[in-house]
């Protein structure tokens, strides 16, 4: 009791609340004490349930935790996936671009090869009908033919590979192909337009509008030289 009176016999006055504290831990040891020194069973119970609460609300908010972590992650994942779709879109579109200026520019130097069948105008085309025979004359391979059968052999070959896996590989591919004078020859602008369905959604319109709507109009590549 010095550390309450004061060190040296002084007259320091002690703390209460330090005296409070130890005369009630001086009175609790003492009942166990004189109880033979156990806790009494029902302390033991209350402290066992306290105890056993607490593991259950604590595995209670490990399963919370866990459902969150797995819903965020789920959210997280279809994000990804999300992006992925838009990156594999953006992807195919600039191939079916790709592709098509190299189609367009494919024809225009088929026909720079064979001015006198551009002045006969048998390169210009129309998407509804187009020519499907690429054996005229022999396919201009095995034998000589004239430029109007070179012409007809060149459309033939340039549509089919518009659409073959081995050439452009353009779903539904088509082309248009105008001349802005007549008759066509050496000075003339050719517009050639190559038209696909690069939202493979099953489009028909081949009108190739401003604004177009994927559901329903082919995607289309314009481009305009002077022969």
């Amino acid at each position: 009791m010095d550390c309450l009176l004061g060190a040296g016999g002084g007259s320091r006055t002690p703390d209460p609340r330090i005296t409070n504290a130890l005369l009630y831990q001086l009175s609790y040891a003492g009942r166990f004490s004189e109880r033979g020194g156990s806790i009494p069973a029902a302390s033991r119970r209350d402290n066992a349930h306290r105890a056993g609460t607490a593991a259950l609300r604590t595995r209670g908010f490990s399963l919370i935790e866990a459902m969150i972590a797995v819903v965020v992650l789920s959210i997280g994942l279809l994000g990804i996936a999300g992006i992925q779709i838009l990156s594999l879109r953006a992807n195919l579109g600039s191939y079916g671009r790709s592709q098509a200026t190299l189609a367009a520019y494919d024809i225009i130097d088929r026909m720079r090869a064979n001015l006198p069948a551009v002045a006969e105008e048998r390169y210009l085309l129309d998407p509804d009908s187009l020519p499907r025979d690429p054996n005229v004359g022999g396919g201009c391979r095995s034998a000589a033919c004239t430029s109007a059968e070179m012409a007809q052999t060149d459309m033939a070959h340039w549509l089919d590979s518009l659409n073959d896996h081995a050439g452009y590989d353009l779903p539904s591919g088509t082309a248009r192909i105008v001349c802005s004078a007549t008759p066509c020859s050496a000075g003339s602008i050719i517009t050639v337009s190559v038209i696909w369905d690069e939202a493979r959604r099953g489009a028909t319109d081949k009108s190739c509008p401003g604004q177009p709507d994927p559901a329903r109009h082919l995607s289309c590549f314009h481009t305009s030289v002077m022969l």
